[in-house]
């Protein structure tokens, strides 16, 4: 989802369209934070994203722009991305507990919400950990990767109040490193979705994208939670009657 417009392979005639004056851009700054936020960790304004979008998440203005010329209206657009991060950096505190686990991390959580102070002291190094974010692609797996609800703190909870269309969420690469990859994403996209209109209405709609193919294609049949993490995202769209 972080994947800007400057990185495509648009022509330069496609990279600015008239379309694009009437559509807002307001890019989240990537931050982390171990409560929730009230407000950005940097200033962010609203720009016009014909006054220039080459930093912007390709996959939001192409969408926008579909919107605007279908619909003929204006449209405002937040980028709230980072690429390569697992969905538990995304769910608020609520949606963990939904989610199911896991227990330790859960009760980790609820000590620092109690009592910050005390909770540094009690599990020190094993608290740190927790807002660690994953390692990039090609490192040890096994590395702390967890970040919970970190992401939602900084970059979704200061969004409270604010009225929206609709969400279009492109994440899971990060999730295809777990064991039952399926079971655990499914139940925790479920989680974001409830949590989310929890916060932003009961009925607000979302575009679940499939991940896109990545890697060399398999010859013949095999195991891959690549697959079962689209599979998971294909069974919650399905089942959702406010979800694509």
């Amino acid at each position: 989802m972080q994947f800007s417009m400057a990185e495509t392979a648009l022509n330069p005639g496609e990279r600015k369209l008239p379309i694009d004056r009437s559509i807002a851009l307001l890019s989240v700054p990537i931050a982390t934070a171990r409560l929730e936020q009230s407000k950005f960790a940097q200033p962010a304004g609203w720009s016009n994203a014909h006054a220039g979008s080459a930093d912007f998440s390709a996959v939001c203005l192409i969408a926008g722009r579909a919107l605007a010329q279908q619909q003929k209206v204006p449209v405002g657009l937040i980028d709230a991305s980072m690429g390569g991060t697992p969905i538990e950096a995304w769910l608020p505190y609520d949606g963990l507990r939904l989610a199911g686990g896991p227990e330790r991390a859960v009760a980790i959580l609820d000590a620092f919400r109690a009592d910050p102070v005390a909770a540094e002291a009690q599990f020190g190094e094993g608290l740190d950990a927790m807002w660690k974010m994953p390692p990039p692609p090609g490192q040890d797996p096994d590395r702390p990767r967890m970040g919970y609800a970190n992401l939602f703190n900084a970059m979704i909870a200061p969004l409270q109040g604010l009225k929206f269309a609709g969400v279009i969420w492109y994440q899971g690469e990060n999730n295809t490193r777990r064991e039952d990859a399926r079971i655990a994403y499914q139940t925790q996209l479920r989680a974001l979705l409830a949590s989310w209109r929890k916060r932003f209405g009961q009925t607000l709609p979302f575009v679940i994208v499939q991940l896109a193919p990545f890697g060399p294609l398999a010859g013949e049949p095999v195991e891959s939670n690549w697959a079962e993490v689209r599979e998971a995202q294909r069974r919650v769209a399905q089942e959702d009657p406010y979800a694509e």
